[in-house]
């Protein structure tokens, strides 16, 4: 499994880099960062929203809205956000709301214009979200769904444990089409060796903060059975 990704703001100071938070706007922007890095995606979009009335803050918000909305599973919305970011002239902004394009396509299954925003991802971005997009890029060209494409939170819903590999992709094809449904987007298969190196193929789907919410998007959409497990 992928490691804690780069496309998930994991403190302010990112932000506040890029502007300074010197003025109303940019407090918007303050408690915009606030509430998301507190779950709290609704109330910090309404902030995002009034920083954008600040010309310095506007391409940071857009894509904190994008990220927003894609949280609460609206592709449609963050995928406008994102777009706007994505013409910003600060190249992590840039690359950020990039490489949440190519995301968002390769949940769609549209991995030409995945590979094509995650390779403008690896142009703009540094070190290791750099290596991260280009990994992506790779995966999008071989138009490999069951590659994990995104792991924002630490939690995700699991759909059975393999032995064979291709049980595991039959199962994630039968699982596709209920699991975009929900939002989910496509299946992953995510391979883990035992203790006595015996691999076992994960067919997993859904990325969440807390198992509360990974156990509450569950029970909402009437999913297949599944278990609630952590990202490794």
């Amino acid at each position: 499994m992928l490691p804690t990704p780069f496309l998930h703001i994991i403190a302010l100071t990112f932000f506040f880099l890029l502007t300074g938070c010197s003025n109303n706007g940019s407090r918007a922007m303050e408690r915009s960062l606030q509430e998301y890095n507190q779950g709290q995606w609704s109330i910090s979009a309404m902030w995002a929203s009034k920083a954008l009335d600040n010309k310095n803050d506007q391409d940071e918000a857009a894509y904190v809205l994008g990220l927003c909305e894609f949280r609460m599973q609206h592709a449609d919305k963050a995928k406008g956000w994102f777009e706007q970011a994505a013409q910003s002239k600060n190249e992590a902004v840039r690359g950020r709301a990039s490489a949440m394009l190519g995301i968002i396509a390769s949940n769609k299954g549209d991995y030409i214009t995945a590979a094509l925003a995650f390779e403008q991802a690896t142009s703009d971005l540094d070190g290791i979200d750099k290596a991260k997009a280009s990994s992506h890029s790779v995966a999008a060209k071989s138009g490999n769904s069951f590659t994990r494409s995104v792991s924002i939170g630490g939690y995700t819903l699991q759909f059975g444990a393999y032995q064979s590999l291709e049980n595991a992709k039959n199962a994630a094809e039968t699982l596709g089409s209920d699991l975009r449904l929900a939002g989910l987007g496509s299946p992953a298969i995510v391979e883990e060796k035992n203790a006595v190196g015996k691999s076992l193929f994960m067919v997993q789907a859904g990325s969440f903060d807390s198992r509360g919410s990974a156990s509450r998007c569950r029970n909402r959409n009437a999913l297949p059975q599944c278990i609630v497990t952590a990202v490794q």
